[in-house]
């Protein structure tokens, strides 16, 4: 039982019949004597991908680009933009694939998506062998790459009015109520919880809980239909504050 492969410089090897890795090539039994017609052997010219990051409409540098396989989730591609956000991937397969681009202190998003978005929401180009897809601004923007600052919410929770460690402090969107993001207090309550997501602006609603305590909500509210929310842009700073009470989480024993 055999597997055959082949390779051509400034062509993708291809496992016959004409697939991407060895493991996806088909298995070929050989036996004593006969001569096995295996078919055509598919090998396809490189696609390649290029484009800029941006932040705002900015160009924003160093950030890693992503390309995916959208039918595996496989990386199949990436790279680090240069200091104006130009970026170019070469030695692509060509098959449906999904892009993203991730910098430390932004949100990671998605080609095309003009709000953060998630994978199963980001848009699938296909690439074509032997050609650049290349980001495009008419008639429609295509490929178009934004990454947006995070938002950052930190804090203390208290129990009884007194620092409360290894409290959960969780971040909900206000209008959907989904958790968008959840962190564990420190011994003595502090908390942080950045990438937050808020491109075009972000309500959302925090609580914090902890066995043997009641749930809170920021500034004194129990249930999270009553609670205050608060709204994001990207690059906020929300902090805790007593005068007055902003984001203020403490909670009480059950009665």
């Amino acid at each position: 039982t055999v597997k055959v492969k082949a390779a051509k410089t400034g062509w993708l090897t291809s496992w016959a019949p004409g697939e991407r890795t060895r493991a996806e090539g088909d298995r070929i039994t050989l036996r004593l004597g006969e001569v096995t017609d295996i078919g055509t052997v598919a090998v396809y010219a490189p696609a390649a991908i290029e484009g800029q990051v941006l932040s705002s409409m900015d160009p924003i540098g160093y950030a890693t680009v992503k390309v995916f396989d959208a039918g595996t989730h496989q990386v199949i591609g990436s790279t680090i933009t240069d200091g104006s956000g130009q970026y170019r991937i070469d030695g692509l397969w060509p098959t449906p694939v999904k892009v993203r681009a991730s910098l430390t202190h932004y949100t990671t998003n998605w080609a095309d998506s003009f709000a953060q978005r998630d994978w199963n929401s980001a848009r699938v180009f296909d690439l074509v062998p032997g050609q650049v897809l290349a980001q495009t601004w008419s008639p429609t923007a295509s490929l178009y790459l934004d990454i947006a600052r995070e938002a950052v919410i930190e804090g203390q929770v208290l129990g009884e009015s007194r620092p409360l460690g290894g409290a959960r402090v969780t971040v909900f969107n206000a209008v959907t109520g989904v958790a968008i993001r959840s962190v564990t207090a420190d011994s003595l309550g502090y908390y942080r919880i950045d990438r937050i997501g808020a491109f075009g602006g972000a309500s959302v609603k925090v609580s914090a809980s902890k066995p043997g305590w009641q749930t809170s909500w920021a500034n004194g509210k129990w249930t999270m239909a009553e609670a205050d929310a608060f709204v994001l842009y990207p690059g906020d700073l929300l902090q805790q504050s007593w005068d007055p009470r902003v984001l203020y989480l403490n909670l009480s024993r059950p009665s």
